[in-house]
């Protein structure tokens, strides 16, 4: 608003300065608009096209000043088009930064602060939850009055993303079912804070607990979970195996505890082992009787044929017909 005021302000004093019968043509200010993309390279769960709002950041510097213009906006998309109240225009040459989110499609209303210097979001004291918090900035000159230009962000994802899908080598009439199914000493369920580039000030670490699977030969994957971006050295899973038959009775059954989960990824010269932003992990493991022993004996068959016997010889005299 306070930029609205301004435009109109000089606008008046442009009229002021000119004789009554002067008509003067004031050239217009195009509004500021947004555009959105998803970055394709990632795999989480907002995307380019089902994307429906985000919230926006911005500000700009024009000489020794600065100013805000945006806190914490909705953007919202109808029809194609990316909408938001209040429309601020653009000041020609003025030096602008933006940075915008969505946390899938809430809006973080605490411990979010925007830097107008650095152009730098940070969002502080962030607990993970079901959401896909993305994030992007972008930066922008302002044109000439009467030319309209868009801010297009990229978003990318923040959080990672870990399931598990097992696959099984028993018989198909066997069912078998993986439960207790968790992670150890994760980063999670904590709150942490994002600086603009980076994770940092998690406080405890916690169990990440996933549904039973049922699994098969084809394999079955268990739900995600999001977490934060961390080093997965000493993370480990749990998880329980058990395999019945069709009256239900058990036939075999083994905890696997502390399995490690590391995973590993070359930065530069650098082996690092982390999760890293963006990242969707799938923890792949295959069950069968050398790993998950049967309780009971397998059935095994053996075959012996009884061998023909002689008949003796029939001696038949043929029968003529007169």
């Amino acid at each position: 608003m306070k930029k609205n005021l301004l435009i109109g302000l000089a606008a008046t004093a442009l009229l002021a300065g000119c004789s009554n019968n002067e008509v003067l043509e004031v050239l217009p200010q195009e509004a500021i608009g947004f555009d959105a993309f998803v970055d394709k390279s990632t795999r989480a769960d907002v995307t380019t096209a089902d994307i429906s709002n985000f919230y926006v950041y911005g500000s700009y510097t024009n000489g020794a000043n600065t100013a805000n213009v945006f806190d914490n906006v909705t953007v919202t998309k109808s029809g194609g088009e990316w909408n938001y109240t209040n429309l601020q225009y653009w000041v020609e040459n003025g030096a602008y930064k933006f940075a915008a989110y969505a946390n899938g499609s809430d809006k973080i209303e605490s411990n979010i602060a925007y830097d107008n210097g650095t152009g730098v979001l940070a969002i502080n004291n962030y607990k993970v939850g079901t959401n896909d918090l993305i994030y992007a900035t972008a930066t922008a000159t302002g044109p000439a009055a009467g030319i309209a230009q868009d801010v297009d962000f990229t978003f990318n994802h923040l959080l990672s993303k870990v399931k598990f899908t097992i696959t099984s080598s028993f018989a198909e009439n066997l069912t078998v079912t993986i439960s207790n199914l968790k992670i150890n000493s994760a980063n999670h369920n904590t709150v942490a804070s994002y600086n603009g580039s980076a994770w940092s000030g998690w406080a405890t670490h916690a169990e990440i607990t996933y549904a039973h699977v049922t699994t098969s030969t084809t394999g079955e994957s268990s739900e995600e979970h999001y977490v934060i971006p961390q080093d997965n050295t000493n993370i480990t899973a749990n998880f329980t195996v058990t395999v019945t038959d069709a009256a239900g009775t058990i036939i075999a059954s083994k905890t696997f505890n502390a399995t490690p989960i590391a995973t590993s990824y070359t930065d530069g010269s650098e082996t690092r082992t982390a999760w890293r932003p963006g990242y969707s992990y799938n923890y792949t493991a295959t069950v069968d009787a050398s790993n998950v022993e049967p309780t009971a004996a397998p059935i095994k068959f053996t075959a012996n044929v009884t061998p023909w016997e002689t008949d003796e010889n029939v001696s038949v005299a043929p029968t003529v017909t007169p």
